[in-house]
């Protein structure tokens, strides 16, 4: 953990970036289960719990169906576009 916090803030974030892929990755290959010590790295690391609530709000945001997508899909140009 000291070395995460000495460490520049572009670093930090991508070693969240890699800690949480790797979550990912072995709940994934067991049926959504994780290692109980992923708990000790949950628990040093509580930014994991903010970055898994954004990656999931961006998730949602992405992926939700907005108003007007219809008409973009079938080839109809929106109000503001020449």
């Amino acid at each position: 953990r000291t070395a995460y916090d000495c460490a520049p803030q572009r670093f930090r974030a991508q070693f969240l970036c890699a800690l949480n892929s790797l979550m990912v990755s072995q709940a994934t290959r067991n049926d959504g289960c994780v290692h109980e010590s992923w708990k000790a790295a949950f628990a040093g690391f509580p930014e994991l719990a903010l970055w898994r609530s954004f990656l999931d709000a961006l998730r949602e945001w992405a992926w939700s169906p907005r108003e007007g997508a219809a008409e973009r899909r079938e080839g109809k140009s929106s109000s503001w576009a020449l």
